[in-house]
């Protein structure tokens, strides 16, 4: 599925960034790293910190995902809001956009014998430099805000089976990992439960009941519902399909 969005180029080195937008975020990113290996990248001072630092030193990632109508717009915001001009490598302060171009068969016919049987593909060894450069990288309060305001009031959509799986394998490698343990345990270690929360002497009310309730309609207990040193509802009682006889 092509995802459509703005993106950003970040040299890890100096923190300087280059901003622009896509139909096809994807395509769009080949497209960039593809022209600046071979040197004929069309602007020059992305092209010139790239052969000064190194592939290496780069790494490519969408801002913001949005409908195909709204790049040129959301382009220009984040242009303005990181001053992409001034502070990174873009040349022209208003965004533009190729959106509706259309290639003659001839053109599409060329652009695929150039990169017919071409993949573009990081090696362990930079994704781990990637890594590396990353750690420790704090953005500016100018960058932060710049980003809290692009996604305020924006809901993220169903995540896929694929990517719920990813998160859960994840968090469970986290966890599994005793200094992550005790680095949360000595951030918690003395803070009081927030109102509302469940602890000793609290009495939901009403309300909450009937949504606790309400969200667990139509729902069977799950392989770990009862733990230990939990009493079932029914102990003591003959299992049977129909009413217990008095």
């Amino acid at each position: 599925m092509r995802l459509s969005g703005i993106y950003e180029i970040l040299n890890t080195v100096n923190g300087k960034f280059y901003i622009g937008s896509a139909v096809d975020l994807k395509a769009r990113f080949r497209t960039h790293i593809r022209a600046l290996k071979r040197n004929c990248h069309i602007n020059k001072h992305l092209q010139n910190a790239f052969n000064k630092y190194g592939a290496e030193a780069f790494i490519v990632f969408p801002l913001e995902y949005c409908k195909p109508k709204e790049l040129i717009s959301k382009e220009q915001f984040w242009l303005s809001a990181l001053k992409a001009t001034e502070a990174g490598y873009n040349i022209c302060p208003t965004a533009g956009s190729v959106l509706g171009l259309r290639h003659s068969d001839e053109t599409k016919r060329k652009i695929s014998r150039v990169h017919k049987g071409k993949t573009v593909t990081f090696s362990a060894e930079h994704r781990d430099n990637i890594s590396k450069a990353l750690t420790g990288k704090k953005l500016s309060d100018e960058h932060r805000q710049a980003l809290r305001d692009g996604h305020k009031g924006k809901k993220r959509g169903p995540l896929s089976e694929e990517t719920k799986r990813k998160i859960g394998e994840a968090t469970k490698k986290r966890w599994a990992d005793k200094e992550y343990k005790d680095k949360v345990r000595r951030a918690l270690k003395g803070r009081k439960p927030s109102p509302g929360s469940f602890k000793k002497g609290y009495v939901p009310t009403d309300e909450t009941r009937e949504k606790l309730r309400t969200s667990h309609l139509g729902q069977s207990p799950s392989s770990t519902s009862f733990k230990k040193g939990h009493v079932p509802w029914n102990k003591g009682n003959r299992k049977t399909r129909g009413p217990v006889a008095p």
